[in-house]
């Protein structure tokens, strides 16, 4: 079982940008320390800009995946209030945000 955190369409520049910010605080809010948010921000950031420039554009999702060991997301970890909570801050921080996003 996945917990979906955001999903956010790609098509404009801006919309890289955004895909990026979240990147990181989903980073910061799972407690990766300061190198690997800016890794896994970069990361994000790169394919979002290759969906942009090369695909026309596309979608980013975050969610945590609920079994061990998963790798259908980057961001992988049991279940738990706290994710449940984090979702409910990233759900929070994204709505109140200038631009449109859907939180499942």
């Amino acid at each position: 079982m996945n917990t979906m955190l955001l999903t956010s369409d790609i098509r404009t520049e801006s919309d890289v940008v955004f895909v990026r910010q979240r990147a990181r605080q989903i980073a910061a809010l799972l407690e990766f320390d300061a190198h690997d948010q800016t890794r896994i921000s970069t990361a994000v950031s790169e394919i979002a800009r290759n969906a942009f420039l090369y695909a026309q554009g596309g979608r980013a999702q975050f969610s945590i995946a609920g079994g061990a060991g998963s790798t259908r997301t980057p961001f992988s970890m049991p279940p738990s209030p706290r994710c449940h909570a984090m979702a409910r801050q990233v759900s929070r921080y994204a709505s109140s945000a200038p631009r449109s996003a859907s939180i499942p």
